[in-house]
């Protein structure tokens, strides 16, 4: 089988101790954006040129890396341009240096957005050498800075597809490319067609094709040529984050019958930037190191780490263990995905879900076949509607988990297999308890189905159109403040579409609230009948329990305890006889002494 359909860019892990021993790490990494400068990029359209919507999209996916991922380096290069770089370099500029990005960084950028037209285009001698001193110009980014990281990309973005280099330039240009996919530096072309179709076969194919880190499985005229400015946006924006695994592990059908797979997280909660503690020394501030001291209650003795032990409380008692005892008994095995068996997908509910799905993705680093074995499991599952029942260790030391393996074939959706983590007889909780007799009437039931049926998104929910009001608010108030502008409004795309939903469900809302307040009043009339029915029954109740003819036959049965004590007191009150400081004992024994004496 062709290996073709699972060719797509997940990008290289580095292991280089053992396959299963990959860390969780804090990755940093380095995106350099080499953009060309011509005459398309400056023409004006709208009062407003290619260059600028390109400036402003990379400004806000730099603002959207420092916001979410502080670590990555970003740098901005431009060529095509009349003058020279500060090392001499014929037609370069350095917008932004390949470095965290900083106040001053962001504010240069945009007040060249804001000044566009300061740029000239270099006509005498267009890109005569400038190729090949763009490529010796990203190197030297990337080498000059002291940090490593664990991705280092170019973006190179040109509407350019006949540059005028001549042979010698051509070649010098090539070698230079290559020595930047071998040093690991991978490049992510985008051909912008500007008003003809971008051809890249005409130079970039050459220069790009032999580089390892692009992949032109489709033809390399297809490959990344965008048809307008709002394609390079997308493309632009989906680049905020690499693609990452997490773990390398394998997956066991039978002893000896291994699958190699790479792990991912798809889907993972944004969260805020964290508050960093810092003090202030001059004009600048300064991170604040912190240091942990660990002193005895009792003695108020400095502890070192080596007086200090684990324990598990007990009852009353402490349990003491060393390290490497925590160690053992938190360790149940080496990592692996062992299969159990197969079951029907429906019998894996929705609501299993405990942790964060994982997807799985088939890698030949350390069993030659995987990708083969992977694809037909794949196939099998989904043909068949099973799913993989499997025991999974991820990594070392981490707890391992029953899951189910579902796989995804979709067009529209990764292909692969979905790792869901199921509970175990320890994580089930009681549901709570259910009312059968809370059955709704007819008339609320019909009019709330046409609203469900009228207000059912066609496509379902589709979470790239809804992004984090809180999370776009509390990254612009961020923003603002370190540029010092205003927060611009967030555009809260989770509100109601009142309008439409008035347009589609007006008329069966109106229905149902109808109807509810109509279900309601029937309600309230039935339980005042019933409340007035019981009271009317106490009320005869206890008219019969006071009637002095009952009382004499409860006296003659002997079951005078029966009544009460007010019933008691009144009886006895009502013919002359003091209950003062009497209790029901004492009260029955008067009722008794009363019925005696008048035989």
């Amino acid at each position: 089988m062709e290996n073709k359909s699972w060719d797509l860019d997940i990008g290289q892990l580095d292991t280089p101790d053992s396959v299963y021993d990959y860390e969780f790490l804090d990755h940093k990494d380095a995106l350099l954006y080499v953009i060309e400068v011509d005459s398309y990029m400056l023409k004006s359209s709208n009062e407003i040129t290619p260059l600028e919507i390109v400036l402003q999209t990379v400004y806000e996916a730099i603002i959207d890396r420092v916001m979410s991922s502080p670590t990555d380096a970003c740098g901005i290069l431009l060529f095509g341009l009349e003058g020279k770089t500060e090392s001499g370099m014929e037609g370069c500029k350095v917008l932004l240096d390949l470095a965290i990005p900083t106040v001053d960084g962001l504010r240069q950028i945009k007040e060249l957005i804001k000044d566009i037209a300061s740029l000239k285009v270099n006509t005498t001698n267009t890109n005569s050498a400038s190729i090949a001193n763009v490529l010796f110009l990203a190197n030297q980014q990337f080498s000059q800075s002291p940090t490593k990281y664990f991705s280092r990309r170019i973006l190179f973005i040109t509407s350019n597809d006949r540059p005028n280099i001549d042979k010698p330039s051509k070649t010098a240009a090539i070698t230079r490319a290559k020595d930047l996919g071998d040093i690991g530096i991978s490049f992510i072309p985008y051909f912008l067609s500007g008003e003809s179709k971008f051809d890249p076969s005409l130079f970039y194919e050459d220069l790009f094709y032999a580089i390892p880190s692009i992949r032109w499985d489709d033809g390399v005229s297809e490959m990344n040529t965008v048809d307008g400015l709002g394609e390079l946006k997308n493309a632009i924006s989906a680049l905020k984050a690499i693609k990452r695994a997490l773990f390398t592990n394998y997956i066991e059908l039978t002893p000896g019958v291994k699958i190699g797979v790479k792990g991912y997280k798809i889907y993972s909660k944004t969260m805020p930037v964290k508050t960093t503690q810092a003090c202030r020394v001059g004009n600048q501030y300064r991170f604040v190191e912190r240091k942990s001291i660990n002193v005895g209650v009792d003695t108020g003795k400095t502890l070192e780490p080596q007086e200090i032990r684990k324990t598990f409380k007990f009852g009353p008692n402490y349990l003491q263990f060393l390290p490497e005892q925590i160690s053992e008994i938190r360790s149940i095995g080496d990592p692996i995905i062992k299969l159990i068996g197969f079951k029907p997908s429906s019998s894996v509910e929705w609501m299993y879900n405990v942790n964060s799905s994982y997807f799985l993705y088939p890698t030949e680093d350390n069993f030659v076949g995987s990708v083969r074995s992977f694809t037909s499991l794949v196939k099998s599952l989904w043909k068949t509607n099973k799913v993989a029942i499997v025991w999974a260790i991820f990594r070392r030391n981490s707890s391992g988990r029953m899951g189910a393996l579902i796989p995804s074939v979709s067009e529209n959706e990764p292909q692969g297999l979905h790792f869901v983590s199921l509970p175990f007889s320890d994580d089930i909780r009681d549901v709570p308890p259910f009312e059968a007799n809370n059955k709704p009437p007819q008339e609320l039931i019909n009019p709330l189905t046409s609203i469900v049926r009228k207000l059912t998104m066609p496509n379902g929910y589709q979470s790239e159109r809804y992004p984090n009001p809180l999370l776009m608010w509390f990254n612009r108030v961020i923003q603002a403040a370190a540029l010092d502008e205003l927060p611009m409004a967030v555009d809260d795309k989770t509100l109601p579409k009142f309008k439409s939903i008035n347009t589609r469900a007006g008329h069966f809302i109106e229905e149902w609230n109808l109807n509810l307040d109509s279900v309601e009043t029937k309600t309230t009339l039935k339980r005042t009948s019933e409340e007035s029915q019981m009271n009317s029954n106490n009320e005869s109740k206890h008219r019969k329990l006071d009637d002095p003819d009952q009382i004499k036959l409860l006296y003659e049965t002997g079951k005078l305890n029966k009544l009460t004590v007010a019933v008691l007191s009144s009886f006895l009150n009502g013919n002359g006889i003091s209950t003062s400081n009497l209790r029901k004992p004492q009260l029955i024994e008067a009722v008794n002494d009363f019925f005696a004496n008048q035989k």
